[in-house]
């Protein structure tokens, strides 16, 4: 049964504000500033500064990212100025909630935008808004929800271009309207991220093929209206290439980047040495079938649209070939990158972008195993799938409960032999210097981070023992026990704001847990309401005089 428009929308928007608070109760209490999602937000807080007139616009110091991120996250730089500054607890927390506001409204977005899509596949309004809370909570968009890494936003880019591309013959907005928008999203990709190039051109080809087949006649305006932003900001980006390494056409990856007045972190030597002349296979393996990195260990029930693929392609063919290429034009690009694992982050972080659109082809393999059963054995597939859902759940809470150095940390202290030495440019040039975690099961950081909750569950209860004596790594060798001595109160943290603030300050806390249990409380209500807004109903009988 289709959706009136009213309906839909009002459903986007539940799922939207839903999302959002979900994403703002389980924010992190701490604002990362040393990886490279902190890099960019030093560089929006040097633009933010230039605006006001704290500093010169030549002090400004720039990185080796492109500008989209920064511009994206320039909204958080004032609430994290304030954050810094701040005498006391409970003026911090307002301004670090404010300063997430920008990834949690990106994260909330994607799952909203999945909503619309799975609709326009013919989904269904059930299985689409079913979808759209798989992907919400259970796909890495949530605790990239919490960080400034580009890729959400990335993945919002392409998710985007793909609505306007799909929607342009709807009569509610003017064709080249869609083509204006679709360009600007897969103009800010470029923006943001030229490594996803390849995927962007994919979906331009997309649009125009859908463009041509629809009407020859709007072709030429629609190029237009789609090449002008993607021009205007690529002649941005190549300006801001310019700026920082005085050659537009430096994108910042595979050669040295000039010190001076640059935010850099330690990978810029291996960007130039190593760059994306890594072997192909390796990286192929860590992001599909490794322990540490495997896209399907982040994302356990997005292993549906394996399932799905042939149906997806049956029905929607020109699509199936869009996804297909934009997973193995990204596949292919970072497995071939150094850094393939996209360290320091929770899961294949250069994968995020194809979570969404996994989303879609599973959401297909969902509608048709429910057309095809009924009865027992409806209720049998809808069992298996809430289970797979709700694993896939654990494993984002998992990432957004604790620290991921704290594992690490702790795994070196217990099995110092396992760690080998951090790059050194001077003398040990290592690729990898987290081999333990990406490739041995043992330490896994999904592993490694679910033990972290027993631990940090236990650390006054009696079952402390236990826990230090029974650490993933313990069937390597059964000397690698965790002592106590090694459990510094800067590991036994939690990531959570509102979690931390229990446990550093008890006394006040009651307040902020009550804020956070309100946030929870609404965000499942209008979830809920989503979901029953999607629940089609007979239209009513009319009773005859």
């Amino acid at each position: 049964m289709a959706m009136d428009k009213r309906t839909e929308n009002l459903v986007v928007a539940l799922l939207f504000l839903g999302f959002a608070q979900i994403y703002i109760a389980t924010a992190p209490f701490s604002i990362p500033l040393a990886y490279d999602d902190g890099v960019m937000l030093r560089v929006s807080l040097g633009f933010w500064k230039a605006l006001t007139g704290a500093q010169s616009a030549g002090d400004i110091a720039f990185s080796k990212f492109g500008l989209g991120q920064s511009l994206i996250i320039l909204a958080a730089a004032p609430a994290y100025l304030r954050a810094s500054s701040a005498q006391h607890i409970g003026e911090y927390v307002p301004y670090l909630l404010s300063c997430y506001l920008p990834p949690v409204f990106i994260g909330s977005s994607i799952v909203a935008l999945t909503f619309k899509l799975c609709l326009r596949y013919g989904h269904g309004p059930q299985v689409s808004a079913g979808a759209a809370i798989a992907t919400g909570a259970g796909t890495m968009i949530w605790p990239y929800s919490h960080t400034f890494f580009s890729e959400s936003t990335i993945a919002l880019c392409l998710l985007a271009a793909v609505y306007f591309a799909k929607t342009g013959d709807e009569p509610r907005r003017p064709h080249w309207l869609n083509g204006a928008l679709a360009g600007t999203a897969l103009g800010w990709v470029m923006l943001t991220k030229i490594s996803y190039a390849p995927a962007a051109l994919f979906i331009a080809i997309y649009y125009f093929h859908r463009e041509w087949a629809s009407s020859r006649r709007r072709v030429f305006p629609s190029a237009a209206a789609f090449l002008a932003p993607v021009a205007a900001l690529m002649a941005l980006a190549l300006y801001y290439n310019h700026i920082r390494f005085g050659h537009g056409f430096h994108f910042g990856y595979g050669a040295d980047i000039p010190r001076g007045a640059f935010i850099s972190n330690d990978n810029s030597g291996r960007d130039m040495i190593f760059g994306f002349n890594s072997p192909l296979f390796f990286g192929l393996y860590g992001l599909t079938l490794g322990s540490g990195k495997s896209f399907f260990l982040y994302n356990p029930f997005l292993i549906l649209a394996l399932w799905g693929i042939r149906g997806f392609y049956r029905q929607h063919r020109a699509d199936a070939i869009l996804f297909g290429s934009i997973t193995a034009s990204v596949l292919i690009t970072f497995s071939m990158w150094w850094a393939w694992h996209g360290d320091v982050a929770w899961g294949p972080r250069f994968l995020l972008p194809l979570a969404p659109f996994m989303s879609l082809v599973a959401a297909g393999a969902v509608r048709d195993a429910a057309n095809a059963v009924t009865g027992r054995w409806r209720i049998a597939y809808a069992a298996a799938g809430l289970v797979l859902v709700s694993i896939s759940a654990a494993v984002q809470i998992a990432g957004v409960w604790v620290p991921l150095e704290s594992f690490k940390r702790i795994a070196a202290k217990s099995a110092p032999s396992m760690r080998p030495p951090v790059y050194n440019p001077n003398g040990w040039t290592i690729v990898d210097d987290g081999v333990m975690e990406h490739y041995l099961p043992q330490f896994s950081p999904v592993t490694g981070n679910m033990w972290m909750m027993r631990l940090l569950g236990q650390q006054n209860g009696p079952g402390l023992d236990d826990v230090l004596a029974n650490p993933p790594w313990i069937s390597l060798n059964p000397g690698w026990t965790v002592k106590k001595s090694d459990l510094t109160p800067d590991l036994l943290k939690y990531k959570i704001w509102w979690m931390e603030i229990d446990r550093r300050f008890p006394e006040i806390a009651s307040v902020y847990k009550g804020m956070a249990f309100s946030l929870i409380i609404s965000a499942f209500s209008l979830l809920g309401l989503a979901l029953h807004y999607s629940t089609p109903r007979e239209p009513e009988q009319k009773i005859s005089a």
